[in-house]
């Protein structure tokens, strides 16, 4: 699992100019560092990684960088969650599975992308 969450990061790390190699390791209920990859310390979380901007261009750019590396759109969400956020699954080719969620905050002008990373095989 650790591996392929460096891989990740190492991958989405490539397409930004502005983030740094690797992720940052915040506590929960800490700020949130903007244009930069990150995880939460924190139970339920661990296969978790995010990255919040706050600008929405560049957060659209970001999420279509991403999913064009396996063949897919931003305009084609697998579905919508409970909380009306898009999402795209992603099958890895090692059994994985992705779930790359982007969220538009409410009540702030922020926009976070969220890769969550399971186990799909049997």
């Amino acid at each position: 699992m650790k591996k392929l969450i460096l891989i990740l990061t190492i991958l989405f790390t490539t397409f930004f100019s502005n983030a740094q190699i690797g992720a940052v390791t915040i506590n929960k209920n800490e700020n949130v560092p903007l244009n930069m990859w990150y995880t939460i310390d924190e139970k339920g979380r661990e296969n978790n990684i995010y990255i919040t901007f706050d600008d929405e261009d560049l957060a659209v750019y970001s999420l279509k960088n991403l999913l064009a590396q396996f063949d897919m759109e931003a305009d084609t969400p697998t579905g919508t969650d409970e909380a009306g956020d898009d999402y795209w699954t992603i099958e890895q080719d090692n059994g994985y599975i992705s779930d790359v969620y982007y969220i538009r905050e409410k009540n702030f002008p922020l926009f976070t992308i969220t890769v969550v990373t399971a186990w799909g095989g049997e």
